[in-house]
């Protein structure tokens, strides 16, 4: 395996983590049902995989009983710059 295919693999693997995360903040911005206890874990989980001075950064609560994290979409915005940073290594690379 070549360092271009290298390159594509981590640019497809950004981009489809960035989009779990933005997947991420419209579940937690929505949901309000039965089994929120769920959500609050699994985001719990995710924000540590978050660096700590972007953990809980921009959080506002939202009147319909969700939540806006502004971390995880941080955390997605960067995924996807990323993403396409990479892909256009691999596009820089291919000519």
């Amino acid at each position: 395996m070549n360092n271009r295919q290298m390159m594509f693999i981590l640019s497809r693997v950004a981009f489809w983590l960035g989009i779990t995360w933005f997947v991420m903040v419209v579940i937690v911005a929505v949901y309000s049902g039965t089994s929120r206890l769920v959500i609050v874990n699994l985001t719990d989980a995710l924000s540590h995989l978050l660096i700590p001075a972007l953990r809980g950064m921009l959080v506002y609560p939202l009147p319909f009983g969700g939540s806006l994290r502004g971390d995880f979409i941080i955390a997605g915005v960067i995924l996807m710059i990323i993403s396409k940073l990479l892909s256009y290594y691999v596009d820089r690379a291919q000519a």
